[in-house]
């Protein structure tokens, strides 16, 4: 990446909802921000149901005939354990996805609470599996160690994509951005 290098990233982050009990198919937001540099253009919403599966497809839809160069992802899971599936949403639009996350996740507590609680666990849990490998970088020198997935392009893109995204702190900007959005539209949610 040279100095003059720009992305378009779009920023996938889930609006607040209430998690207990389990299974209760209330609705959120997910909110896609799409940034040019530091300049947010454009705001999209999804609907997707607290814990099922419809996330991917509802995210496919609302980033139609959108153009970015990668969709950075804030987890895997939205709405509680509404996974998106990474590999298909690379495979319908063409372009890498990244799974950000700012904690190392617990794959092992995440199986026990899916077979648990769903009886379509297995699909979910497919999801979580197909990513591969978790990376760690540091994209920030006073900042913590972040965590990564990547579909679609390299390790070594996907850093170099992080590292370019992280302008304010260690979570790239577009992810920051959408999380504050869909926080404040649902937070009576």
């Amino acid at each position: 990446m040279t100095t003059n290098e720009v992305y378009t990233l779009l920023g996938v982050e889930d609006g607040s909802f209430k998690g207990y009990p389990r299974l209760n198919f209330g609705n959120t937001l997910l909110c896609v921000v799409k940034m040019v540099g530091p300049t947010i253009e454009e705001v999209r919403f999804a609907k997707v149901t607290i814990d099922g599966f419809d996330a991917t497809e509802n995210l496919l839809k609302v980033i139609d005939n959108l153009f970015f160069d990668a969709v950075i992802l804030g987890g895997i899971s939205f709405a509680g354990f509404n996974i998106i599936d990474a590999k298909l949403l690379n495979k319908n639009t063409g372009k890498p996805v990244i799974v950000y996350m700012g904690k190392k996740p617990n794959s092992q507590k995440m199986y026990n609470a899916l077979k648990k609680i769903y009886t379509d666990w297995e699909k979910k849990w497919k999801c979580i599996i197909d990513l591969g490998e978790l990376y760690s970088v540091k994209v920030k020198d006073s900042e913590p160690k972040i965590f990564y997935e990547i579909v679609g392009e390299s390790k070594e893109w996907g850093f170099k994509v992080l590292k370019y995204a992280a302008m304010l702190c260690r979570i790239p900007e577009p992810v920051r951005v959408a999380n504050i959005i869909a926080k404040s539209v649902t937070q009576n949610c």
